[in-house]
């Protein structure tokens, strides 16, 4: 597995824990990536950094999967579907 450099730096809010190890970040304030992963415009590629999470649980990572939908045409469908 390629090593892909992807840093953040955020603010983290205080949150009601979910599930055990929850954040949410309340700003980010800076992101570093290796170039290998950005596209034209300087925005990360996820496809490219190809992330992984950490199971603290279960001690093992998983990829994160591929796209699975378009940004709020989906929220605005199943309005729609709702009448």
């Amino acid at each position: 597995m390629a090593k892909k450099e992807l840093k953040l730096r955020a603010l983290v809010a205080p949150t009601e824990t979910v599930i055990a190890s929850a954040f949410a970040p309340d700003e980010v304030k800076r992101i570093i990536a290796d170039e290998s992963v950005l596209n034209e415009k300087g925005r990360v590629v996820l496809e490219k950094l190809r992330p992984i999470i950490y199971n603290e649980e279960e001690g093992v990572y998983h990829s994160l999967g591929g796209k699975i939908a378009d940004a709020f045409r989906t929220g605005a469908e199943f309005r729609k579907s709702l009448g």
